[in-house]
């Protein structure tokens, strides 16, 4: 039970408090938390979501003898990338990778090899370290 007066306590989080929601509620805001840390990203192409538009249309085509179609309304939409968990097996190593990789990059990887790719990655990773 919440108690009143919540953001006076001392230890103020904007997540869930063990202190005042129990360590079920702290469990489920750090899962949360989560999903905006390990984003939807290609771990080989890079691809992410976008966002766009979704369209609300009505009316009749001109090439249906229409007026032509009107747009009514806009919703803000995101699009996210096709992206598949993949364990492939890494030779140079001797062990199996696990990747989020959307087709194109499976493509890159069936086409130069996984050694070349993952070469890339890790180089890829290294800078962004720095």
């Amino acid at each position: 039970m919440r108690k009143a007066g919540f953001r006076s306590t001392p230890f103020f989080c904007p997540f869930f408090c063990l202190r005042d929601y129990g360590a079920i509620w702290y469990i489920l805001a750090i899962i949360n938390l989560m999903r905006f840390i390990m984003t939807r990203l290609c771990e080989v192409t890079g691809k992410r979501p976008v966002t766009g538009y979704k369209y609300c249309i009505r009316g009749i085509a001109k090439k249906k003898k229409g007026i032509g179609l009107k747009v009514t309304g806009k919703t803000k939409r995101r699009f996210n990338p096709n992206l598949k968990k993949k364990r492939i097996w890494f030779g140079d190593e001797n062990r199996f990778v696990t990747l989020r990789l959307s087709p194109a990059a499976m493509r890159t990887i069936d086409k130069n090899g996984i050694s070349s790719v993952m070469r890339q990655v890790r180089a890829k990773a290294k800078a962004e370290a720095k």
